[in-house]
């Protein structure tokens, strides 16, 4: 019964936000008309004005401020021409009546043939925070008279809740893929061993342990969503997987790590927050373990962008805070959803291998497993300093190892409590000496114009151009084709794909026959100009990937997992 009333319970936590949401994206109606006026040397100009409501504006971002052709077939529209707007920080606006224009080539004025036109715009309040993209299609004048029905258009004709649940079910369905991001396997190989121990017992105790880990997840997911809502209010920007940009979070996550490796091998012994243990849900200590599960998860996962990850996540950190907080809910809810499964269908369990001998070896597989993550978080955090910290750090890492063995001494099976606590304030101190000489020193921190970073990143993208604004413009829309990437050395699922895709001799080929100008964003040190670049396609996070057709400024947005396939067929 109690199960029961935790489900209730989330239930209405996401029905009170998608009410709180769909109160607070309402999109109020913009009138636009467009026509057709005489050019220079005989053409013909396609104006597009805008009339934006008072208290909203439209930012500059081609993505979502532009129009398109639909017919005619035969008519077509060159590069759109924005006025010059109000520069707001880092940012372009408009407000009020605003006219876009693009010279039409193919145009026949009285042939009979209406020119349809889609028009396509996001407003955005005082606040900066931005409605859902729209788009109209409307009936082009040749004298510029045709003004339209304020009217909303069919993107949000049904309303602000079928558009919000169409971004929930895209962020359930990218957590749900999280679980087989290389992030977060070692994790749940971890708790899939936890729940092979649990094979012999009843289901209330496994759908306990499922609904605590589920609420490990959900509850971590919100919290990181309130730190994303305070960082936006002030006036900062922020991308998914954020917190793996401070070097403090990668030590801190590392530390972490590194001790639930170790606690894997029995160097120690704790049985909560451990994910190794199996005990039935009936004190502190076993539910505290399997609720960090659930964080530890969350944590590790964050770095990754499944598919539909991205996309949602770029919604949401465009919207107001009751829209991140039911997207964070569903990506919890999603990569929980595995675990909620075997809790109420307790049968999966028993078509696990059977409790024995070899558990102590996979337990093991799994501590080299994190063993390996930590390798991949002292990488990150090589990429993130200066060379003289790689010292420094293993160092720390040794008197953690050494802090977790005198532990495990003192309250090894029949010591005193008295003991105990002695070695725990032993390997407190012994951390926390440490770690202070770690963070000891000023010249520590790297950024992405230190020597060893260089070295780093020049060994990898030798003949990319570094991403600015400025280098995407200057390159787009000539005879040479344009590859944009974004990625983080933080990033596995980056990582993954430089290694299987975009540095392999096909995709090289393809880029060298193809005479393609390529481009590339480090964002695993803060990048405000790389964050702002991906909110206007509406992304939050890397991987990021995007391709220019020679001659054309508009973009084709590639997922975050690509195929050696998806590269070479660009062309076509």
């Amino acid at each position: 019964m109690k199960k029961s009333r935790i489900l209730l319970l989330a239930a209405a936590i996401l029905i009170i936000l998608i009410e709180s949401v769909s109160a607070q994206v309402d999109n109020p109606s913009v009138t636009i008309e467009a026509g057709v006026i005489n050019g220079t040397d005989g053409g013909y100009i396609l104006q597009v004005e805008y009339d934006f409501p008072e208290g909203f504006h439209q930012t500059f971002q081609e993505n979502f401020f532009k129009f398109e052709i639909l017919s005619p077939g035969s008519v077509t529209a060159g590069a759109i021409s924005y006025p010059e707007g109000l520069k707001e920080g880092e940012v372009i606006n408009y407000y009020g009546k605003t006219v876009i224009k693009a010279d039409l080539s193919g145009y026949r004025p009285g042939s009979g043939e209406d020119l349809t036109v889609k028009a396509s715009w996001q407003l955005c309040n005082e606040d900066g925070m931005c409605l859902f993209p729209q788009s109209k299609e409307i009936t082009a004048a040749e004298n510029f008279s045709v003004s339209t029905a304020d009217t909303p258009s069919q993107a949000g004709a049904s309303g602000a809740v079928p558009n919000i649940l169409f971004f929930l079910l895209l962020s359930f369905l990218g957590g749900l893929l999280l679980n087989v991001m290389p992030c977060v396997l070692p994790v749940l190989s971890i708790k899939a061993l936890s729940l092979v121990k649990q094979g012999g017992e009843n289901r209330k105790q496994i759908l306990a342990s499922s609904l605590l880990y589920t609420a490990g997840v959900i509850i971590s997911l919100l919290a990181l969503a309130v730190v994303i809502i305070i960082i936006k209010a002030s006036g900062e920007q922020v991308g998914w997987g954020f917190q793996f940009q401070n070097r403090s979070f990668v030590i801190a996550l590392l530390t972490i790590i590194f001790v639930f490796a170790l606690s894997l091998f029995d160097v120690f012994s704790i049985s909560a927050p451990v994910m190794k243990t199996g005990a039935p849900v009936g004190g502190k200590s076993s539910a505290g373990s399997h609720f960090f599960s659930g964080v530890i998860a969350v944590l590790l996962a964050t770095p990754c962008t499944a598919p539909f990850l991205g996309t949602a996540a770029g919604f949401a950190f465009s919207q107001p805070a009751p829209v991140i907080l039911a997207v964070f809910f569903m990506v919890g809810l999603g990569l929980a959803f595995p675990f909620i499964i075997i809790g109420f269908v307790p049968k999966v369990v028993s078509r696990l291998p059977k409790p024995g001998a070899w558990m102590d070896t996979f337990r093991e597989i799994m501590g080299f497993l994190l063993i390996g993550t930590s390798v991949w978080l002292i990488d990150v955090l090589l990429y993130q300093s200066t060379q003289g910290f790689l010292t420094k750090l293993l160092i720390y890492l040794t008197a953690v190892s050494i802090a977790a063995w005198l532990y495990g001494k003192f309250t090894a099976p029949g010591a005193s409590r008295r003991k105990g606590l002695t070695g725990l304030a032993v390997a407190v101190v012994i951390i926390a000496a440490s770690a202070t000489f770690l963070f000891s020193g000023s010249n520590d921190t790297g950024n992405s114009d230190s020597a060893g970073v260089e070295n780093i990143k020049n060994a990898k993208y030798e003949g990319w151009l570094e991403f600015t604004p400025e280098t995407v413009y200057e390159s787009i829309g000539g005879d040479r084709p344009v590859f944009v990437a974004f990625g983080a050395k933080w990033c596995m699922t980056c990582r993954t794909n430089e290694s299987t895709v975009l540095f392999t001799d096909e995709v090289d080929r393809f880029f060298e026959e193809n005479e393609a100008i390529l481009i590339h964003g480090d964002y695993t040190n803060e990048s405000p100009e790389i964050t702002e670049w991906m909110k206007e396609f509406g992304r939050a996070g890397v991987p990021f990937y995007t391709w220019y057709p020679a001659g054309s400024f508009e973009a084709e947005l590639l997922p975050e997992i690509i195929s050696r396939r998806m590269i070479t067929n660009l062309v076509e």
